[in-house]
């Protein structure tokens, strides 16, 4: 039962309100009309009542949204501003001496960027759509509320920064000449929470652009230069993060395995110890799959990964034309790029089922658009059969 007596929202939480709900405005002079504007508003709407449940949820149970609010170790003090986990704390902690606010002020402030990533994300399957020449399919906006999105984007936390920024890029991607500023806008935001995510979209986007059968010889070296450059700073920032030198396999190897053993102690039953790459790919996917899941949100988010399975499962089963649009289409290249990337980087890192959860949701935008782009071309396909049929022999 939700305890309303300890929903006390100020002006922060309003502000977060307001700044989830601005998103619909995104939509307010797009030719769709007004059932646009209402799927916007009932996402904002949803994500709202999310973060609620969230808060709820979290005064029970063990978050790092605590840590964030509350600073138990006084890092912010310690540290001041800093990257990854020390960003977020000094952010809200900085929020919190000018503006005060509630623990539920800052799940309302933070939920917003889960919106804006939809509102995003929503505008590319709008451009997939329009550079298919057909009209955007209903169904695939109910991939807008997966349960995972507005989950792990509603509380205070790196998460729902993360899912924004990939979505940005991939909006960016659609045209990047034009959209460079918003791109790099979603890379800062990158670089303040996962500096080697950040470095990984730049050298998806060098060479994406290298790839290009318009670009000139030196820009393509120059590009590639610049990819490697990324792949060895975000190498370098693994090594620094996590005191590992990735130029060694054995260093690689004993990381994994101490990794390994202290969260198997940490995380029970969840915890994952395979030491093959394609068990941590599957679990990082899609698990929990209802035979490890626990309760009425292990079944949410079970229901959730049957969905990622099916849809992996027809972009493989597409796997033609998504080669000849990774060839003919930047945005899909960007995209196929970067969730290769994220992929393997993540699987190599995987441990754990709840943080699997967490961290697969920045390659839901990618993986989303590849999929909006399987869906688009299959309605030309389809299409183009039928007029064929209708033709006079």
């Amino acid at each position: 039962m939700l305890d309303l007596d300890i929903l006390e929202v100020s002006g922060v939480g309003w502000f977060g309100i307001f700044l989830g709900f601005g998103a619909v405005m995104m939509m307010w002079r797009r030719e769709e009309g007004v059932a646009r504007i209402g799927l916007m508003f009932f996402l904002a709407i949803t994500q709202v009542i999310t973060a609620v449940y969230f808060y709820q949820w979290a005064l029970s149970n063990t978050t790092d949204a605590v840590t964030y609010y509350a600073d138990p170790y006084s890092w912010y003090s310690r540290d001041g501003f800093g990257l990854n986990t020390t960003f977020i704390i000094w952010l809200v902690q900085t929020m919190k001496w000018w503006f005060g606010g509630t623990y539920l002020d800052y799940f309302l402030l933070f939920q917003a960027t889960g919106t804006w990533g939809c509102a995003f994300l929503l505008l590319t399957y709008d451009d997939v759509f329009k550079m298919a020449d057909r009209p955007p399919s209903r169904p695939l906006y109910l991939t807008l509320f997966m349960p995972g999105i507005h989950f792990w984007t509603a509380y205070i936390g790196k998460d729902g920064l993360l899912f924004l920024a990939a979505a940005i890029t991939i909006w960016a991607a659609v045209n990047i000449r034009a959209r460079w500023l918003a791109f790099g806008f979603a890379v800062v935001i990158m670089i303040l929470v996962r500096p080697h995510i950040a470095l990984l979209a730049v050298a998806a986007l060098a060479i994406g652009i290298a790839l290009d059968s318009h670009t000139r010889a030196l820009t393509r070296i120059s590009l590639i230069g610049l990819s490697l450059a990324g792949l060895a700073f975000a190498a370098a920032t693994i090594q620094d993060t996590f005191r590992i030198d990735v130029t060694s396999t054995d260093s690689v190897a004993n990381f994994l395995e101490a990794y390994s053993a202290n969260t198997a102690r940490m995380s029970g039953t969840t915890s994952v110890q395979y030491d093959s790459f394609f068990a941590r790919l599957f679990s990082l996917l899609f698990r929990p799959l209802f035979f490890d899941a626990g309760g009425f949100l292990g079944l949410v988010a079970s229901m959730e990964n049957l969905f990622i399975l099916i849809m992996v499962t027809i972009i493989v089963l597409r796997i033609t034309w998504v080669i000849k649009l990774f060839r003919h289409v930047f945005l899909i290249r960007f995209a196929v790029l970067f969730a290769v990337a994220l992929t393997i980087m993540l699987s190599l890192m995987y441990y754990n089922v709840g943080l699997g959860l967490r961290q697969k949701l920045m390659m839901m935008p990618a993986y989303l658009t590849i999929f909006a782009a399987v869906v688009a071309s299959a309605q030309r396909v389809r299409i183009a059969k039928r007029q064929a049929r209708l033709q006079p022999a």
